[in-house]
């Protein structure tokens, strides 16, 4: 009787070496804390904290994306189209700053946007050959210009009112939750 017929592992073999499956590791459960803060690999605050727009189905869609191959929690996601949004918590960047064009916060406090930010936060997940490309200074002006075009029509693209109207609604918001509706840099 064979070993595949016994119903026994037999090694696969690919020219000469013998690669042999590894069993996956279970690690221990972490106790949970009252306080759930996303934590990098070091146990610290996240690497990068995202501006996003929720109300925007392509962002909201890379924020997902970006969650789900985040496993060590190296990213921070900052909704700006909640009311309760505060630029001083947020490296100063005002909800329609933010509204232009995406930003990214350091973890030294650095404010990085447009091409930068979406480098740093892909290669925080695991997948920084996908911009490596836009390090060399041609291939970043021409994926920024791209990037520029996107920025300037995804809320017409989106199906979505003019900016203008937008901080509008969201001053009234904000007066009615009791904020200030005047949202300061």
């Amino acid at each position: 009787m064979s070993a595949a017929m016994a119903g026994l592992r037999t090694p696969r073999t690919w020219c000469t070496r013998t690669w042999r499956f590894r069993r996956p590791v279970v690690k221990a459960a972490v106790p949970e804390t009252s306080e759930k803060t996303p934590a990098s690999d070091e146990g610290g605050e996240p690497k990068l904290c995202i501006l996003y727009d929720s109300d925007c189905p392509a962002c909201k869609k890379e924020v997902n994306m970006l969650q789900s191959r985040d496993q060590g929690k190296r990213l921070k996601f900052t909704d700006i189209a909640d009311p309760r949004y505060e630029a001083q918590k947020n490296g100063g960047v005002s909800y329609e700053r933010a509204m232009r064009r995406i930003h990214a916060i350091t973890e030294e406090g650095e404010v990085v946007t447009g091409i930068d930010a979406f480098r740093r936060a892909y290669e925080n997940v695991g997948l920084g050959w996908v911009y490596a490309p836009t390090k060399f200074k041609a291939v970043q002006a021409l994926a920024e210009r791209a990037y520029n075009v996107w920025a300037e029509y995804r809320l017409k693209l989106a199906g979505r009112p003019k900016l203008e109207k937008l901080l509008a609604e969201r001053k009234e918001k904000r007066k009615s939750l009791g904020l200030n509706p005047e949202e300061t840099e």
